[in-house]
């Protein structure tokens, strides 16, 4: 679904005037027979009809350390579009994601799918600007914001000042899509198959690289927020926590996951990986 924030100008939009404006998917599990004789969800949606703005390099970045060769290349999904809710009035957790920067929600196709299986309700955010392509359903397409990443990355310091101010708006993101989920999971007339399946008592926040210094931002905001995971990141301190207040230092549950990336680690490359200044994955190969 697309959300629109309103109270939110847009400044990395060439429209005038625009308002923040975000993707947002939710999954959620299913009955084993809603999904007889129907066909996977594609592991991309939509993907062949960006693509061709993407550069070469952007789709290269996208995947690796594997190679993207056409839509045959992609994994099957045990994901399935639209169909009914799981049967019952078992009330599920809800679990905000947020994708590290340049990679589209869907690249967590495999870990989302684990977790709903497992019975959670998962609300991933595709942050515009902050992701290689954010496609809505007019048709726009909302590219990563390479120019400024530049720009600031070209400055003492200016990268680092520059995650911090994404962290913040990727975390009022996160808050926004939450009130308006729970506003249509308790909106009879909404229609959407969630509805009042969510145990309130039990939201929580995760993400991915700079997704998840946005998940420990969101904790810090969101008192509903009842935990939340960083996922291989840290910011430029070597903190799992951008700079903040004492009085906003999150007072939830909090779990830092870090690994070492097999696409710098692997034996092939060894360890003399650089990542290329104008990836949008630099800050978190940069930072660990």
């Amino acid at each position: 679904m697309e959300l629109s924030d309103t109270t939110r100008p847009e400044p990395l939009s060439n429209v005038e005037g625009a308002k923040r404006r975000m993707m947002v998917y939710v999954w959620y599990p299913a009955d084993k027979d809603a999904i007889d004789h129907i066909s996977p969800a594609p592991y991309l949606p939509g993907f062949d009809a960006v693509s061709g703005q993407l550069s070469n390099e952007d789709i290269s970045d996208m995947f690796r350390p594997a190679t993207y060769s056409g839509p045959c290349s992609l994994p099957i999904t045990n994901v399935f579009e639209n169909v009914p809710f799981a049967r019952g009035n078992q009330k599920f957790p809800l679990l905000i994601f947020s994708h590290g920067w340049g990679n589209p929600t869907f690249l967590y196709t495999a870990e989302l799918e684990d977790i709903v299986s497992h019975g959670y309700v998962v609300a991933a955010i595709d942050h515009p600007y902050d992701t290689a392509y954010t496609r809505f359903p007019d048709g726009t397409v909302a590219l990563f914001a390479q120019k400024s990443f530049d720009a600031a990355s070209s400055k003492p310091q200016g990268l680092n000042m520059y995650a911090r101010d994404r962290v913040e708006v990727m975390a009022e993101d996160n808050r926004f899509a939450t009130n308006e989920i729970l506003r249509l999971a308790s909106d009879k007339a909404a229609r959407e198959p969630f509805y009042g399946r969510f145990d309130t008592e039990k939201i929580a926040s995760f993400g991915h690289s700079i997704g998840g210094l946005a998940s420990a931002r969101t904790c810090q905001i969101d008192e509903r927020v009842r935990a939340c995971m960083d996922q291989d990141s840290v910011d430029y301190r070597g903190s799992a926590f951008v700079v903040s207040g004492l009085d906003e230092v999150e007072k939830q549950p909090f779990f830092l996951f870090v690994v070492s990336s097999a696409d710098i680690w692997s034996s092939k490359n060894g360890q003399s990986h650089r990542p290329r200044a104008r990836s949008a994955k630099a800050f978190s190969n940069c930072i660990r």
